[in-house]
């Protein structure tokens, strides 16, 4: 008896099922892959880092290295850091700002800076920074007030209330205005000088002729100078104590809230306690906190941290809604940190 070929049909059937089965997941994968991109509308695109400083300084290795890993978390076709130079930041900060406002634009900046202009008070500069979508806090720094062991002034309690003593930075503004208010927590008044462009190189020296009396150093360098027997400090400015100064007092807390500088002292502590930190311009709520748990992997990832850790860049991490709430503060209290800035800037012939 001939065979009917139930055989090879039921083959050449199953066959096109298999087909269709494998036809039907493609699609609905091709769909979920569609559908991931249309949730997330960094998916595939290429990100801007905008850079406010030149390249080979903190800022730069901070920026290209988060580019490197941010790749890790968000499927993005690439990361590409630029250089925005000029006026000590704004210039590239202001870039961030006027950036499309869709998540493909995002930067690196520098937070007390940026909050110089609370309420568009510097000319030429258009960002706001409580409006600024801020994503992490990255590294903080204390400034110290120091002081020479060449001083007449010295030790502590050749000082009395209401003594002049002469206070220098290595660059006026933010520097001078963190020593003039920690002079005025404790009770003196600072004549404020300037010129020191030379970092280190420069302050260290000055400190052993005692001349200025005071000194405002990163935390970092005010420790050497302490160490090295140069100097003793006298208060530091951050939401936290500097490692090797946890014994030396902070503004706020030697600031009476009585003070007509009280809120200055409260809004320069809030955006010094962050020196670096990542932004973008005011973006929607969806991509604020989706860049937000971005940075948030970035900086959990351990190798990134050694690396940091490796350039001398540690981290102090802050979150993104708290460096909102600093930015904020700072805004609101503008006006008493403009009378101080104001001030520094009249003392030292600007």
């Amino acid at each position: 008896m001939k065979s009917l070929g139930f055989g090879s049909s039921k083959r050449a059937v199953m066959g096109a099922l298999a087909l269709v089965t494998t036809a039907s997941i493609s699609l609905a994968g091709l769909g979920a892959s569609t559908a991931a991109a249309a949730t997330n509308p960094l998916q595939g695109k290429t990100v801007t880092m905008i850079i406010p400083h030149g390249a080979g300084g903190g800022f730069d290795t901070m920026a290209r290295l988060a580019a490197q890993y941010i790749k890790l978390y968000v499927h993005v076709s690439s990361v590409v850091p630029e250089n925005v130079t000029g006026g000590g930041g704004v210039i590239g900060d202001d870039q961030i700002w006027n950036s499309p406002r869709n998540g493909l634009y995002i930067g690196i900046c520098d937070p007390d800076v940026m909050a110089e202009n609370f309420d568009g008070n510097v000319v030429g500069v258009k960002y706001r920074p409580a409006q600024m979508s801020w994503l992490i806090g990255a590294t903080s720094t204390s400034n110290v007030l120091v002081l020479s062991k060449k001083s007449p002034f010295y030790p502590l309690s050749h000082i009395k209330k209401g003594e002049t003593i002469a206070v220098g930075a290595a660059s006026s503004g933010d520097d001078l205005l963190d020593g003039y208010l920690m002079a005025r927590a404790l009770g003196l008044t600072a004549r404020l000088v300037t010129g020191w462009s030379g970092g280190t190189a420069q302050e260290i020296p000055a400190l052993s002729t005692g001349k200025p009396d005071a000194f405002v150093l990163d935390g970092d360098s005010a420790a050497r100078a302490i160490a090295d027997g140069y100097a003793v400090p006298l208060m530091q400015i951050n939401l936290n104590r500097h490692p090797a100064l946890l014994k030396i007092p902070l503004l706020l807390s030697r600031t009476p809230k009585s003070s007509s500088f009280y809120q200055a002292a409260v809004a320069t502590t809030a955006v010094e306690t962050a020196d670096k930190a990542f932004c973008g311009p005011p973006m929607s709520p969806a991509l604020t906190a989706e860049w937000r748990g971005i940075f948030h992997k970035v900086f959990a990832n351990k190798s990134f941290i050694k690396k940091l850790e490796a350039d001398d860049l540690v981290p102090f991490i802050r979150t993104g809604a708290e460096m909102q709430a600093h930015e904020k503060i700072a805004v609101k209290d503008g006006k008493d940190l403009l009378k101080a800035v104001t001030f520094v800037d009249k003392q030292v012939g600007q």
